[in-house]
């Protein structure tokens, strides 16, 4: 049986996205089979994953600057459009079967998992259809906060573990997410920084974790993991309080601010920790899976 992790958190901009890869890439290559859910339409780390993006390169620039000027048959936005169009650079359906239609027919999640570039790593993709998913969620009758619980119990011996990434915004694609968590061991891991929006996130998805535990006796854990951290006494009195108040559920290691490296890794379309260079922020990420194949191995046995 997988152990579910579900990175939550009401609050954009706290490193949801780039905890979740790092946590995939990590386990996979320590040799845990491991699946990721994008449970967003914007979908920002399947890229990576998939590699089915282009980078970013000078070329790229000049090829698109090129296009549009000799391009004839369009004009305003539209030829704007079809000059990113043509270097691949738009948002479209690239996979047949996604998680859109595992959340409207679950029975459907095999077919929906595709290999990443990675071994021992396979996710399930994401489109901006999504975006429409909570809409229809909401009008499809009986229980559907359960139907990705539903259909990751078709699967779920074949992973050691689930990596679940979420929008910031609530909605029934939330719910479905904290319902999959419905085995002990499952975790909810919330990232959050030091800021007011970041601390009003906290208390929003603590809201929304107990409301679930009330209303389904859902077994999972909740944790917090300190991100975007900066040397500044209101971090360290926050930092102190947080682990005051939720004793045992503050992971030890926390996540430094640090922009650059992450920012290089996202542009070279790479995961911060498969990045050749060394940093502080990385280095952080590496202590940090540590605690968490620590959490795994008294969990899984082994």
């Amino acid at each position: 049986m997988a152990i579910t992790y579900n990175i939550l958190n009401r609050k954009g901009g706290v490193g949801k996205t780039e905890t979740a890869l790092n946590m995939a890439y990590g386990l996979s290559q320590a040799g845990y089979k491991t699946l990721f859910i994008p449970l967003d339409p914007q979908a920002n780390g399947q890229s990576t994953l998939l590699k089915d993006d282009n980078e970013v390169s000078e070329q790229d620039a000049i090829n698109i600057r090129e296009w549009y000027d000799e391009c004839k048959d369009a004009n305003g936005i539209l030829k704007s459009y079809k000059a990113l169009a043509s270097r691949g650079f738009t948002k479209e359906r690239k996979y047949q079967t996604d998680i859109n239609d595992v959340l409207k027919k679950p029975i459907l999640v095999k077919d929906a998992i595709y290999k990443t570039k990675y071994p021992n790593l396979d996710i399930i993709p994401a489109s901006d259809e999504l975006s429409m998913t909570d809409g229809f969620l909401k009008l499809s009758g009986k229980n559907p906060s359960a139907k990705l619980r539903t259909a990751l119990s078709y699967v779920d011996n074949d992973y050691d573990v689930i990596i679940i990434d979420n929008s910031p915004f609530e909605s029934s694609l939330t719910y479905n997410g904290v319902c999959a968590c419905c085995h002990e061991g499952d975790t909810i891991i919330v990232p959050l920084n030091i800021s007011d929006r970041s601390i009003n996130g906290l208390g929003a998805t603590i809201e929304i974790l107990i409301e679930w535990i009330k209303e389904e006796r859902l077994p999972y854990d909740v944790k917090l993991l300190i991100t975007l951290k900066q040397r500044n006494k209101i971090n360290e009195e926050w930092i102190k309080t947080l682990r005051h108040i939720f004793p045992e559920r503050v992971f030890k290691q926390e996540i430094r601010f640090q922009g650059k490296p992450v920012e290089l890794a996202a542009l070279n379309n790479r995961i911060l920790l498969e990045d050749p260079l060394t940093s502080g922020v990385k280095e952080d990420y590496q202590k940090f899976l540590h605690e968490i194949m620590e959490d795994l191995q008294s969990k899984l046995g082994h």
